[in-house]
């Protein structure tokens, strides 16, 4: 099942960078996926020419803000032992497509079909500002407030993929893509 925009012929394998990540140690995985965000948001800022330094750290901090989201979402929300993320630049179209993939129980991978469908289908900010004031209430709350900033502030375009693995395990593995312009915060 494929909610949002995910692009069905992207292959991981054939990204400009794969990374397959294993979970031994949460605590520390999580430090060095913020690290990990942020070296990559600096190594594909560096693909973008004729820019001045404010620039280049505008593209470095919003590739590092919205690969670290997708990291941490993948971290905390995963029943396995890995998580896998690819990066690819599309130079032609201006566009980086970031995506993580992750497994998950059945029953949470309703409860995200659910949050999903009220996202693509609501007005983002009306729901950012719901999301806010519900973690006000319960700081227990899954809010998605990372999906939400992630389309409001950098002018991404989320997608995700769902397959329900075939071993009887009662997992599901999600793909969430993330394809956003690099050049958005630049006038061309």
């Amino acid at each position: 099942m494929i909610i949002g925009d995910y692009d069905k012929d992207y292959c991981m394998e054939t990204s400009d960078i794969f990374l397959k990540y294993y979970l031994n140690n949460f605590k520390m995985k999580w430090d060095q996926a913020s690290k990990l965000a942020d070296y990559l948001g600096d190594y594909y800022s560096q693909d973008v020419l004729s820019c001045t330094a404010i620039q280049h750290k505008e593209v470095s901090d919003k590739i590092s803000y919205v690969l670290n989201e997708l990291f941490e979402n993948a971290l905390k929300f995963n029943d396995e032992k890995d998580i896998t993320a690819s990066t690819h630049i599309n130079r032609e179209d201006n566009l980086i497509t970031l995506v993580t993939s992750n497994h998950i129980d059945e029953k949470k991978a309703e409860h995200f079909v659910a949050f999903l469908t009220q996202l693509f289908k609501g007005d983002p900010r009306t729901m950012f500002i719901e999301k806010i004031e519900q973690n006000l209430i319960d700081e227990n709350n899954n809010s998605g407030l990372g999906y939400l900033t992630m389309i409001l502030n950098f002018d991404v375009k989320l997608g995700f993929k769902f397959f329900t693995l075939n071993d009887q395990s009662g997992k599901v593995r999600i793909y969430t893509m993330a394809r956003m312009p690099m050049l958005s915060t630049i006038e061309e």
